[in-house]
């Protein structure tokens, strides 16, 4: 099994259209019957491979048509500008 050498540092936000805290987390239905969720992250520092991932901003876009653990997911993740392929 590969290994990847891995550390972040840094903010992280989490939101999405539920009535009250995201019912998918506890792997219950959607208060709205869909889930529509957005998180962001903030790096401070860290690092993957060696390669630095200081000061980068990465957002995950996802949509459920329902509860999350039955699958059928759309997602888009928004990885900031500033990044290299690398």
């Amino acid at each position: 099994m590969d290994k990847t050498d891995w550390n972040l540092k840094g903010s992280y936000f989490e939101t999405c259209n539920c009535e009250t805290s995201c019912p998918c987390i506890w792997l219950q239905p959607p208060s709205e019957g869909d889930c529509k969720l957005l998180v962001g992250w903030h790096i401070d520092s860290g690092h993957s491979d060696g390669q630095s991932l200081d000061g980068l901003n990465v957002a995950l876009a996802c949509y459920s048509p329902g509860n999350m653990k039955d699958g059928g997911w759309q997602a888009a993740l928004y990885v900031d500008e500033c990044a290299t392929d690398a």
